[in-house]
């Protein structure tokens, strides 16, 4: 008989009912009793047990406790015609599965990507909803000029306008731009003033500059005036010295004319001297008094221009002042107003704003929910499809515990450890290939392994304890060696690790037929690679002790001396 191929989307039972739905009263009558074996039979066989034959007396003893009640009937025992006629539908409809092609549209490799496709461009859409809305509701706010004449509302330029009756940020920039020019002419003019002012002092200095002169010339002309006495003072000294012999008289009569003359020349030079000091005195006060006033006079009548113009500055700014606050009166009344209307507008936009997030927040909430919903649906189908040919062939499965982990616990202490060595397999289809393994160590062999298929948590309870338990675990794509209880689905390995270590056990676990774990350096007892013995909690403590291997088909060298250490304890 050819090995079953599961079919994820479709369902033996049903295809059971079409199919032999025109046959014979008694194969019709035994089709829900298929069902009811297939649903009871989960998680407790292998694909790899369907090249094993089904014991007549085992499927006559199974359809006595679960057979359903035919109605019109009693449930009588099935007879051997019975269970060649359910072996025969069970042939026809394994034949059935495999002739029948799977749909692309059925299959989760084509139709997850194209939902998870869906989520990614709903997401964009409502964001890009969601901004647009908002982007256009902001330009709402935007204000609008208004023309004063006709007060028709035109597209505002100017994102930052004041208000909507014409006034924009614009115009009082301009406003601001020419008090700030008036206040530079200002400035401009006051520097004129100061210029003067200097001008005038320069023009001071100049004129003390030129009475300094006079003064110089002045004390020139004493001077010479004094050079001149002090020689006819010299050659008066010198006729009294060299008197001429015999003229007295004469010398008498000379030094009285020189005195005389002495007398009028030191009057006339007096009276020069005064006369001369009078006229540059009057000189000085007169061109003092006529700077002085002209200066005054130049120094008043710039001041009273630049006041003039200073004056009429200020009654122009005071005009301009007054109309700017009439104007700002005028602006502060209607922001009052625009203020209230703002309000009003700002309640409304908010309350939008808040019906867009929250159904912005429904939609994505909603999006997101249909999506777990969806991966949850393929999940589980998916699993399901996979479960399916392991249900029914008695391989491993993951279904809920009938028994509590503690009462698993209690009742495997309860039994105690036995000395020796325990194998623990998943898989029958594997199960001799891991013996063989183990049995290519002698030492491992003399201890005359015990080998264990479990594939439920019925079968831990029914297992035996012993004080060493090497727990073989298959390879599979995703590198799971024991499984994840918070992210997989089932934790039959997983738990089956830990009642063992519970139990005191020492528990290797080895990860069989790794390619990767061909070639492995002396100093590793597994591939590196194998990312999950560092991240699982229970694996990561056994490799803290060294428990935890991982072969292609045999052991290395390296390892075996592990096994032998191992097994020396024992």
């Amino acid at each position: 008989m050819p090995p079953k191929k599961s079919n994820p989307k479709k369902k033996a039972p049903k295809r059971l009912e079409r199919e032999f739905s025109s046959d014979d009263d008694d194969v019709e009558i035994e089709i829900p009793e298929i069902e009811e074996e297939e649903d009871e039979g989960s998680g407790d066989r292998h694909p790899d047990d369907t090249c094993q034959p089904v014991k007549a007396d085992e499927k006559a003893e199974g359809s006595k406790t679960k057979q359903r009640a035919i109605p019109g009937g009693s449930g009588p025992r099935p007879t051997p015609f019975t269970v060649k006629s359910t072996r025969l539908t069970k042939e026809r409809a394994d034949k059935e599965l495999v002739k029948s092609p799977v749909p692309y549209w059925s299959d989760p490799k084509y139709w997850i990507p194209v939902l998870g496709i869906i989520q990614i461009i709903t997401i964009i859409t409502s964001v890009y909803v969601f901004v647009s809305m908002r982007n256009s509701l902001e330009n709402l706010k935007s204000c609008q000029k208004r023309d004063t004449a006709t007060d028709s509302s035109q597209p505002c330029a100017d994102c930052t306008c004041i208000a909507t009756d014409g006034f924009s940020s614009k115009e009082l920039s301009n406003i601001i731009e020419r008090q700030n020019k008036i206040e530079e002419k200002a400035e401009e003019k006051y520097r004129g003033v100061e210029n003067s002012v200097k001008d005038v002092q320069r023009k001071l200095s100049a004129n003390d500059d030129r009475l300094s002169g006079f003064e110089s010339r002045d004390t020139v002309i004493l001077q010479g005036f004094e050079k001149e006495i002090f020689k006819l003072n010299a050659k008066m000294a010198e006729f009294s010295n060299n008197p001429i012999i015999g003229d007295e008289d004469l010398i008498a009569v000379l030094d009285r004319e020189w005195e005389k003359r002495q007398d009028v020349l030191m009057k006339a030079f007096d009276s020069r001297e005064s006369f001369i000091k009078d006229i540059l005195d009057q000189k000085v006060q007169e061109t003092e008094a006529k700077m002085n006033t002209e200066l005054e006079q130049m120094v008043k009548s710039k001041t009273n221009l630049q006041f003039q113009e200073i004056n009429q500055n200020i009654k122009e700014q005071s005009v301009k002042n007054k109309m700017m606050e009439n104007v700002t009166a005028g602006l502060k009344e209607r922001l009052k107003s625009y203020d209230n209307k703002f309000e009003r507008v700002d309640g409304e936009l908010n309350l939008i704003f808040r019906e867009i997030h929250n159904f912005n927040v429904l939609v994505v909430v909603g999006v997101l929910l249909l999506v777990v919903i969806i991966g949850i649906f393929v999940a589980y189908k998916s699993l399901i499809s996979r479960k399916a040919p392991f249900e029914r062939t008695g391989g491993p499965s993951d279904t809920p515990r009938n028994n509590s982990f503690d009462t698993i616990i209690e009742k495997l202490k309860r039994k105690g450890l036995k000395k020796g060595l325990l194998v623990v397999s998943f898989l029958s289809s594997t199960q001799q290939f891991h013996l063989d393994a183990l049995n290519a160590v002698p030492e491992v062999k003399q201890t005359s392994p015990v080998k264990v298929l479990i594939q439920s948590s019925k079968n831990i309870m029914d297992s035996e304890p012993h004080k060493m338990v090497i727990i073989f675990v298959d390879f599979n794509n995703r590198n799971i060696i024991l499984e994840n209880e918070d992210t997989e689905i089932g934790d039959l390995r997983n738990q089956t690790t830990k009642v063992f270590q519970l139990l005191g056990c020492d528990v290797l676990v080895v990860y069989c037929k790794d390619k990767e774990s061909q070639d492995l350096p002396p100093e590793n007892l597994y591939n590196p690679r194998l990312h999950s013995i560092e991240r699982h909690p229970v694996l990561s403590e056994l490799n803290r002790n060294n428990r935890v291997l991982s072969i292609n088909d045999k052991f290395h060298p390296h390892q075996v001396e592990h096994l032998k250490s191992c097994c020396q304890q024992l």
